[in-house]
């Protein structure tokens, strides 16, 4: 059902500055096409980010490169051309060329958007063996990175719930993030233990994912705080 006249608020996302949709959307990797497995045509698809901007929605979060080439494809096919803010992946800090396929992933990125500027960038911590050195390293190739106006607010991406210390040690002691993605729903809710406090102490901005869903793959996020917002995959039912 289509309902009309939505208008999804604006929440400032901590000290990026940037004021962004409540509901954002992730997880652009669903099978797109004309076959009868596919989820939905490009078509179809562009009708649903036109949608979803129309209604407010300014935020969109995007992993690999085909996640990237389905958004610029969609947005096109909708001649969406006022801004929208899309947060770039850097990759896994774990992956040991990661920091060396930055520059060239960053711009192969801008090129296919057709953007100047990465106005979010984070990087994924790994699943369960990162150490606290890594996680600190990777800040600060992140921060030469801002400071050489590359990408304009930096941030880190975590799907694992034991590392959620470690995350909120980094924001403390290197006082370097602009804003965190992690999992938060109604079963898992151990960010709101330490890292949720400590990120509003230093002002970072929260964005939350896998709220409707932690098993099956997918985004989804809850607006936990004043400088939150929260992004969920096209497959969730959003109104």
């Amino acid at each position: 059902m289509r309902i009309e006249n939505i208008k999804i608020p604006v929440r400032r996302l901590g000290r990026t500055g940037l004021e962004v949709s409540v509901l954002g959307l992730g997880g652009h990797t669903y099978p797109v096409g004309s076959a009868s497995d596919h989820f939905m045509t490009p078509d179809d698809r562009a009708k649903l980010i036109h949608y979803l901007v129309s209604s407010g929605v300014n935020y969109f979060d995007t992993t690999g490169i085909e996640e990237v080439e389905l958004l610029a494809d969609s947005l096109r096919r909708a001649n969406i051309k006022e801004d929208v803010l899309i947060s770039f992946h850097g990759g896994c800090i774990l992956d040991a060329q990661w920091h060396q396929r930055l520059r060239p992933e960053i711009e192969l990125r801008l090129d296919i958007l057709g953007h100047a500027r990465v106005p979010l960038f984070l990087v994924n911590v790994g699943n369960g063996d990162a150490s606290y050195a890594e996680v600190v390293s990777a800040c600060e190739v992140m921060k030469k990175l801002k400071e050489e106006k590359v990408v304009q607010n930096i941030g880190l991406s975590c799907h694992t719930i034991s590392l959620f210390p470690l995350i909120s040690r980094a924001i403390r002691e290197t006082d370097l993030i602009d804003y965190i993605m992690v999992r938060f729903n109604w079963k898992f809710q151990q960010a709101n233990e330490e890292l949720f406090a400590v990120a509003e102490d230093h002002d970072v901005g929260i964005v939350v994912m896998k709220i409707f869903c932690w098993i099956l793959s997918g985004r989804g996020g809850l607006a936990c705080s004043s400088q939150s917002i929260m992004t969920t995959a096209c497959r969730a039912i959003y109104l």
